[in-house]
Formats: structure tokens, sequence, C-alpha cells
């Protein structure tokens, strides 16, 4: 299969270890011509498929196959190699990676794939990186950077079945920005049979089931308190804009964001840090080796209620899941507005319009596809249940419900609120490095 992982490379590195590789080459060519043997000899030191330095057939410096197979745009399946950046913030990434691959190998055997571990909240897409998944809240700010390649309508394959937030997400400037993949908003998750919480419709109602200050520890005891991760700068500034968004029940594609500390909303800090209060400052301030623990804890009986994205289930266990229920996590006690995030696959700006272009575009739509993302979302290797990551494609709800019956629940979630996507505007990254940790320290500070 034409497909490489690599993890933690990044740009410089690769340029590096490329310049070093042919640095070597070429001296042992000379060396190698200065003693009298053929460089096209067996003798010869360009790496070979045993070898560590070789590239994969159909990668960067691979000899043209006698009979190329056609690609879009009109190119052969040459030296050509597509750099992918899936979303890595998922239960099972390697799962995403195989099936990618395998479904992209039956239809170009020729053109390999190479997936590079990237972060859209670390760090802007290189140039090198071809196809890659990112938030839409930093769809304003990757195109007004220049990194996203822009997409005609009829780019996008299957649109009426891609849910509207979704493709108002893509949509920006006259074009679409991406291919909308993956969405995801903060949930509540509660047990079956718990009235108040079941009867709960906004923040003053959680608060009033939940208590504050239940427990001092790590864990929650056992049908006590709530479990939320408040540790990260970035996933608290994005939590002050939902209270934000909640509190006045004004919802923007460019939201005003505050530009230092003294404009902090205090009613929205008020509203973060009631969750907060919910919880304990140890728990809420715990950085996990694991990125679902605390939905592993809930799992395991831990806490009253849990706040989380839809994927946390696949952390629960199935007995857990059986007895759990969710809605949306209201952030006010005022017009709540149902934001959802959106990963949109972006095709990096700086392959231009060449037969690359169109075979990034082709894989972007693969990877969106009903049939790669019910493979790579469902059971895998050993692993009984789904990721339950949350699809933007209805026909990929169907399918999946079928066989878990959550996703119909999550599917009637979706329907019943009709979300709004998520977008920070063209400054996000700035505003989320500045401030995040900002508004960390306020929610934190003691009133």
């Amino acid at each position: 299969m034409q497909t490489r992982l690599v993890r933690h490379w990044r740009p410089r590195a690769r340029l590096a270890l490329l310049l070093s590789v042919a640095l070597c080459l070429t001296v042992a060519s000379c060396l190698l011509a200065a003693c009298g043997v053929n460089n096209g000899s067996a003798a010869s030191p360009v790496a070979g498929a045993g070898s560590p330095s070789a590239t994969p057939a159909g990668g960067p410096g691979a000899a043209p196959s006698a009979a190329p197979s056609a690609t879009p745009g009109g190119a052969a399946a040459r030296d050509v190699t597509l750099t992918v950046g899936l979303f890595p913030w998922v239960p099972r990434l390697r799962q995403f990676e195989t099936v990618i691959a395998t479904a992209w190998e039956k239809r170009h055997p020729g053109i390999a794939l190479e997936f590079v571990l990237w972060d859209c909240y670390s760090s802007d897409p290189p140039r090198d990186l071809d196809v890659f998944v990112f938030d839409a809240v930093f769809r304003d700010y990757f195109q007004k950077r220049g990194y996203l390649q822009p997409l005609a309508e009829n780019e996008l394959e299957r649109p009426a079945d891609v849910l509207p937030y979704a493709l108002q997400a893509a949509r920006a400037g006259g074009a679409l920005r991406g291919i909308p993949q993956l969405g995801c908003a903060s949930l509540l998750f509660y047990r079956r049979g718990d009235g108040a919480l079941e009867a709960a419709r906004d923040l003053g109602d959680v608060v009033a089931a939940l208590g504050e200050g239940t427990y001092a520890g790590l864990k929650p005891p056992p049908g006590k308190g709530l479990l939320v991760d408040l540790s990260d700068p970035t996933a608290d500034a994005c939590l002050y804009v939902e209270a934000v968004v909640d509190t006045y029940g004004v919802y923007s594609a460019d939201p005003p964001l505050p530009p230092d500390a003294g404009k902090i909303d205090p009613w929205a800090v008020d509203n973060v840090r009631a969750l907060l209060n919910m919880a304990s400052r140890r728990q809420a301030r715990y950085v996990s080796d694991e990125q679902f623990r605390r939905a592993a804890w809930f799992g395991q009986g831990s806490g009253r209620a849990f706040i989380g994205y839809s994927e946390s289930l696949a952390l629960m266990g199935a007995a857990s899941r059986s007895e759990v229920a969710f809605k949306l996590m209201p952030m006010s006690q005022r017009a709540n507005v149902p934001l959802f995030y959106v990963d949109l696959i972006g095709v990096n700006r700086a392959l231009g319009a060449g037969p690359e272009r169109a075979l990034a575009v082709e894989l972007a739509n693969l990877m969106a596809s009903k049939d790669v993302l019910v493979e790579a979302m469902g059971p895998w290797r050993g692993a009984g249940s789904p990721q339950y990551l949350f699809p933007v494609r209805r026909s990929v709800f169907r399918a999946l419900e079928q066989r878990f019956p959550l996703y119909g629940k999550l599917y009637d979630l979706v329907e019943r609120v009709s979300p709004r996507p998520y977008l920070l505007g063209a400054e996000s990254r700035r505003w989320l490095t500045t401030m995040g940790g900002k508004i960390k320290r306020a929610i934190f500070a003691t009133p």
C-alpha cells in the first residue's frame, strides 16, 4: 500500500532530512564515478526498497511506471505523493488513516499518501501539507493568510446530504473553503432517570440540580458533582465565547472578541465559572495523559454529570452507554444559541491549479464520503463500539444508527436544535493565543 505515516515531523525537519539525503547521494555518486562504477549498476547508492531512506513507489524520486494510470486533470500517476494531516483529537486516529489509505489505494494504486501528525490548534498548515483537516474556527484566519484553496460549489460531492450548518461553515467569500467532514458540540451527559437534569433547560437549572462544592478531590464520588475539563486555555476561551453568545442570544460568524483582560465580559466568565463550582478546582485543572480520561471515569460511575463531546461515548463502556442520556450544555440562563463546531478538509493553496490540485480535491471528498466515514467511525480491530464522532452527512447518521441507536439520538438532537456553525473570524489564531490564558485566569480567579 502506497502509504507512509510520519509523526511529529515539522517542515524544517523534513527539509533538512531531504537535503542531507541529497548531499549524501551526490557525494556517493561522485565517489563511485571516480572508481569507475556505473551509477545505474547494482552497486548504485540510490536507495532501494529495503533501504531506510527508500521512498514509496510513486513517491518523490520514483521512476514513472511503464504504463502510468490516468489521474484527474490528465496527469499521469508518476512521482506524486499527497501529504495529509487528519484531525488528531479522535479516539482512534489510526483507524481513520488505515480506512482512508485503503480506499485511496483502490482508486490510485500508484499515488502515495503520507500522513503527518498536524494540529490546527497549535500551528498553521505548512506549504507541503497538501490536504488537512481543521476546525472551522480558523476558517477566516486561514483564508486571510492564503492557506486555503478556493473550491467551486460543484467540487463538493453530494452537497444535499450535508447538514446546513456544516455547509454554512464551509462557505465564505463566494467559494467553499473546505469539505465538511465532522461536527461536535458541548454536551451535558447524565444518567437516565435523573429527573432534575432531564428537566434542566438552562444553566441555572443545571446548577440547581448538581449543586456547588459537592467534592474537592480529583474524582467525584458516584452520583455527585460534575466532571469537566477547564485545563486548556484555548478550550476555556471557546467556552467563554459560547457563554457570551448564549447570554446575549446573538449569533455572529465574526463575533466581537475582547482585545484585553479589561474587556472580558464578567457575566460570561461567571457562567463558565459556574462549571468550575459544580466540579472541583483540582479536577477542572487536571491535565491527563489520556484524552478521554474524564469520560472513562464517568463511565465507571464517578460524578453525576459530565461535559464533553459525542466521541466521549466511545470511552464510557457498553454498560454505561446503555444508561446515558445527553443534551446540549446550556451556557446561560437566557437564550441558548446552539453552536456546533465543524471540521473542514482544506486543500492547500500552495498546490496551485495543477493536476495535484484535482487529486487533492478528490481525496478530500473521499475522506468526507459516506462509505469512508462509516468505516472510519465504526468498530475496528477488537473495539466493539464506534468512535461516536459527530457526522455532518445525513447518510452517515442513518447508516450508523442501524447498528448503534445512540446515533439516532445524536441525529435527533441536530434536527431539534437547528445548529449554527462555531466561527471566530479572521483574528481567531491571534485572539486565542493572546486571550486564552487571560480568560482561564479570570475563570479560576476567586470572585
